[in-house]
């Protein structure tokens, strides 16, 4: 989760607080250079190879100013930036600084992180307390202080402190430190989000903040919460994935005015606005939408589609451009090959009595690709019974008896019924034929029995 992330990483603690002295230091030390000293020179060599992102190089160039001039502020600076980019020489800078920086609080707090980097809390917490005497107001070392403590499993002198840090400074990280000690080790599940829903409404949705809320509002079903922070999210970062996500929980709530309300404003998915405008029975605009995106992109599905919102327009019935329907299911399903859009073309062949035998081929291969879907075994068994063999139709539709759902829909029941009695009649008169032809056969062999004798 988010909120314990914000504890994982001590470097989230110490090696900011690193770069941010580098940057600091460069900053000072340019205002005195004099270029015509060599060692001036060197100096602002290490800065730009930091500024470029060479670590390893104004390391290096740090290292040798150092030890050529003994000078501490050197070690210093090869001291923060051995801890931020983890180089291997850490512990050798951080013990020999903790007697020559052993006044230099910037030093101790990079110190108090590798003994952290250790698991040394003792020694940790002896120096933080020492570096809180000498800076009591300061929000850096309340925060030390705390994630020492947090160390050690004195949560709730850890609580103090972030609190403490986070009364000086209400920055995002002071507040995820201080939100991750109340849910993650007190069980103060809602303090922790008032308060981080609080710092948002004054300070906006920070990514890390609206993130930790998310996890939170996620374990507890609160889906509109959910919905509200991922369009905040879009709208500070311009991310769209975080829209993508509020549409989701709109579309699986079934929430089709808001999906069309969110797609609309922010335009930032034409083909699912197709979609929703269908599912709302907006047809005409479902079908302009088809057609931009077929237009736009050739994609044979947004074709297909078209051909489906121009047929459920009309209802199935009425008057209608059929052959503008077939045309672009032609120009579609082939292409695309998929079980869904073989059987709505199929069952309109078979449906409207245009081509028969093209509609059941076309539901059978339909049935080969999806094999167990009811829509598709209904549209196969409706064919069979178009072209008058009930009783193949009826061990089609027999198949879905227990698909309680679909069977429960008008189309579903009228088909039942119509491929029943079309088979019932086909039974009752195959018996009487036979019947018959026996009688017949039997007294053709009397007769000619008779004529022998």
């Amino acid at each position: 989760m988010y909120w314990r992330n914000a504890l994982v990483v001590l470097a989230l603690i110490f090696g900011g607080c690193a770069a941010h002295m580098v940057a600091g230091a460069n900053e000072t030390s340019f205002k005195s250079v004099d270029l015509g000293e060599s060692t001036d020179f060197m100096v602002l060599s290490a800065y730009d190879a930091l500024s470029a992102g060479r670590s390893a190089e104004a390391l290096k160039i740090f290292v040798d100013l150092f030890e050529r001039t003994k000078e501490p502020a050197y070690l210093k600076e090869a001291l923060k930036i051995a801890f931020v980019t983890g180089s291997p020489r850490l512990g050798e800078f951080a013990e020999s600084s903790r007697t020559i920086l052993a006044n230099d609080n910037e030093a101790l707090r990079v110190i108090i992180g590798y003994d952290m980097m250790l698991g040394d809390v003792k020694t940790a917490r002896a120096n933080a307390q020492i570096l809180l005497k000498r800076e009591p107001k300061s929000a850096m070392n309340h925060s030390i202080m705390g994630t020492v403590y947090a160390a050690a499993g004195e949560d709730r002198r850890a609580l103090s402190e972030f609190r403490e840090a986070y009364e000086l400074e209400e920055s995002e990280e002071n507040l995820l430190k201080l939100a991750d000690i109340l849910l993650n080790r007190l069980d103060r599940r809602r303090e922790a989000l008032t308060l981080a829903e609080n710092w948002v409404a004054k300070n906006g949705c920070g990514k890390q903040t609206c993130l930790a809320l998310l996890d939170a509002y996620a374990g507890e079903n609160a889906n509109a919460k959910m919905i509200k922070t991922y369009v905040a999210l879009y709208e500070e970062s311009g991310e769209k994935d975080f829209l993508q996500n509020a549409l989701s929980i709109m579309i699986y709530e079934k929430d089709l005015a808001a999906a069309k309300d969110l797609l609309e404003k922010y335009g930032f998915n034409d083909a699912a606005l197709m979609e929703v405008y269908a599912g709302l029975k907006d047809l005409d605009k479902a079908y302009a939408l088809a057609q931009k995106l077929y237009t736009r992109t050739q994609n044979p599905e947004f074709a297909a589609r078209m051909a489906i919102y121009k047929y459920e327009k009309a209802g199935g019935g009425g008057r209608f451009d059929l052959a503008q329907i077939v045309r672009l299911f032609e120009e579609s399903v082939y292409k695309l090959n998929l079980g869904v859009y073989y059987n709505y073309y199929g069952y309109l062949l078979i449906d409207h009595d245009i081509d028969l035998q093209k509609g059941l081929e076309l539901v059978l291969k339909a049935h080969e690709l999806e094999p167990d879907s009811p829509y598709i075994i209904d549209s196969v068994a409706w064919g069979y019974f178009k072209i008058g063999k009930c009783e193949l139709a009826k061990e089609w539709m027999d198949k879905i008896a227990g698909e309680r759902e679909f069977m429960e829909s008008e189309e579903a029941k009228e088909h039942k019924k119509a491929i029943d009695d079309c088979a019932r009649k086909a039974a009752k008169n195959a018996p009487n034929s036979n019947l018959k032809n026996k009688g017949r056969n039997s007294n053709s062999s009397s007769n000619s029995k008779g004529k022998t004798k």
